[in-house]
């Protein structure tokens, strides 16, 4: 990996402007042309061939495309192209340090990138070891958890310089924008849209078994609440750059991002993400360096934002059946009584699996397909609705450790990024520490890895850059350049 001390925040020249908008027309083109199942498949062949030709290209498009994901509506194990290609990402970036004699126990072991590694393995060993008989659906959710974490490891093992740190950075808050801007639309159109539904023509009986459009936004997800937590994953990033980014392009995208996306999280209705949206400001906040600078940028953000959802809940509102701004108002003053009951039965039906199995769980993936017999009424797939109780009843006390042991791992991480000179290093830090918070904030009340792959993958993206901010940062030290806890200590 190269450190630069002097790697700009935003790269002014022309060409990288034309590059973006080219990647952005790109994206757009792609997930518009793939509606079908066919241009599907070509797309994502094209895709594949692109990742062992031009890996960068190939991955700056797929982080521009994390919120669009296509499922294949014909029969096969496997209709989600895009866990295929996210292990031919991971076997290009072999490939690549392959030909560079880089060392892959490093790539796969070294430091904080075991822990995924030991997670994986936890849910493994649940689902092998389970008392239940394994059903096609666990292994499906354990092949989709293991492509995150292989898209993981791909992006550990290319993201070899901070000039590559600041692009992805940047292009995370590009797409939000894009996200954003078409939750805004269906709010206002007052619907989900004809345009959703030819990107994710499966999305209709999953949403008409959540009681269709009410006023509650999606944007390119499939649910309102993984779209919640998919933001609080980004806005933490926005607001780090707009805090401590010193050059005004990068401030102005942050300041967009940040905006748009407060705004839009208001639009989904999700109880979860407002307070987990609080507490990961508190932590960005509470993290950053000059915390008055810090209370004020985030206020004038909340400020623009609540006037965006002054200004689009009275836009045309004569027209709607569903006011979006009264549903919000509604669900911030008031819980639904069915909600409460269904999510304690959930919760205690998570609660006897793991009573019942302690050590390893009914299995990962196993407790959609087994709840029903602790619980009576309900005739369909659900979660447990909490991240904790999920792996307790799935993965037992050894994958409840795994994953805890990540979660604390890279916000220790991320802490220790806070504390950087580097202002890149920093923004990092407060995004991961933000993220993350807003992540265990929020898996009180949901559980998105299984129903949101677009969740999965940023989550896994974020963990990518705090572990090669964190190597970047080790290898500073034999450059001998300071952190910004020794310039203030005069060291």
């Amino acid at each position: 990996m190269s450190v630069t001390a002097k790697t700009p925040m935003w790269t002014e020249s022309p060409g990288s402007w034309r590059i973006a908008l080219l990647l952005c027309g790109a994206a757009v083109a792609i997930a518009f042309l793939a509606t079908h199942g066919f241009l599907t498949i070509l797309v994502c062949i094209a895709l594949g061939f692109l990742a062992f030709s031009r890996l960068d290209l190939f991955v700056y498009l797929q982080i521009l495309l994390l919120p669009w994901y296509p499922f294949l509506s014909v029969g096969s194990p496997i209709r989600d192209v895009t866990v295929i290609l996210r292990f031919v990402f991971l076997g290009a970036v072999w490939l690549k340090r392959s030909t560079e004699n880089a060392s892959l126990r490093d790539w796969i072991f070294g430091g904080i990138k075991k822990k995924p590694m030991l997670l994986a393995g936890a849910m493994a060993l649940a689902l092998v070891a389970s008392d239940y008989p394994a059903t096609l659906s666990a292994y499906q959710n354990l092949l989709k958890m293991f492509s995150y974490i292989a898209f993981y490891y791909g992006l550990a093992g290319w993201l070899d310089s901070k000039d590559k740190l600041v692009k992805t950075t940047q292009l995370m808050l590009m797409s939000t924008i894009v996200v954003a801007l078409f939750g805004f639309y269906q709010s206002w159109d007052n619907s989900f849209t004809s345009l959703y539904f030819r990107l994710n023509p499966m999305a209709a009986d999953v949403l008409e078994d959540v009681g269709g459009w009410g006023g509650r936004i999606t944007s390119f997800l499939f649910h309102y609440n993984s779209l919640a937590g998919y933001l609080n994953l980004v806005i933490p990033f926005a607001l780090g750059s707009l805090i401590v980014a010193k050059h005004l392009l990068a401030r102005r995208l942050a300041f967009i991002c940040a905006t748009t996306a407060t705004a839009a999280l208001y639009f989904t209705g999700s109880r979860g993400g407002w307070i987990a949206y609080l507490c990961m400001v508190a932590v960005v906040c509470w993290y950053s360096v000059n915390r008055k600078t810090a209370i004020c940028r985030v206020a004038t953000v909340l400020l623009i934002a609540g006037a965006m959802v002054i200004m689009l809940s009275l836009v045309g509102s004569d027209q709607r059946d569903i006011n979006a701004g009264a549903v919000q108002t509604e669900r911030a003053t008031s819980v639904d009584a069915y909600i409460v009951e269904s999510r304690l039965a959930l919760w205690q039906a998570a609660a006897q699996m793991f009573m019942q199995h302690p050590l390893l769980g009914i299995g990962f993936g196993n407790y959609r397909v087994h709840f029903q017999e602790y619980m009576s009424g309900i005739d369909y797939a659900l979660d447990a609705h909490n991240i904790y109780l999920q792996f307790l009843a799935e993965c037992g006390i050894v994958g409840f450790v795994c994953f805890m042991v990540v979660m604390i791992s890279f916000f220790r991480a991320g802490a220790r990024l806070v504390r950087e000179l580097d202002e890149q290093f920093r923004i990092i830090g407060l995004g991961v520490c933000g993220a993350l918070m807003a992540t265990l904030v929020h898996g009180g009340v949901d559980y998105l890895f299984g129903v949101s792959p677009q969740f999965g993958n940023m989550f896994f993206l974020v963990l990518a850059l705090a572990t090669v901010a964190a190597e970047l940062v080790a290898q500073r030290q034999n450059y001998a350049v300071p952190s910004l806890a020794a310039v203030k200590a005069g060291v």
